[in-house]
């Protein structure tokens, strides 16, 4: 039997291709289970990085002031800075996706 895949492992497999997987639920109106089971894994995942004590406020600053960027992408998956550049790269895949349902939310 295989082992468990870790929560920030399938965070980022799931970064990889949440755009045509959102896309291709949005077409038949079944994206609504798949956000909310994503919204369940980032919020264990979130749960793991704050029992870890890692200040995801700072680490979102470093990566969006490129001081961490480099460090994430080169470091295994389950880094810290990894693990919240795949959240912050999932996040801005679900609106890029969703843009026509943000853009009628915003007005």
């Amino acid at each position: 039997e295989e082992a468990p895949v870790p929560p920030e492992v399938l965070l980022q497999v799931l970064t990889q291709c949440i755009k045509p997987a959102l896309l291709g639920l949005h077409r038949v109106g079944a994206e609504g289970r798949f956000l909310s089971d994503l919204v369940h894994l980032v919020r264990l995942v979130e749960g793991e990085l704050m029992q870890a004590h890692v200040d995801v406020s700072n680490t979102v600053k470093s990566l969006m002031q490129g001081e961490a960027l480099a460090v994430a992408a080169s470091q295994k998956e389950s880094s810290p800075e990894a693990v919240v550049l795949s959240l912050q790269t999932l996040w801005k895949e679900v609106i890029v996706a969703e843009k026509g349902d943000w853009l009628e939310v915003l007005r």
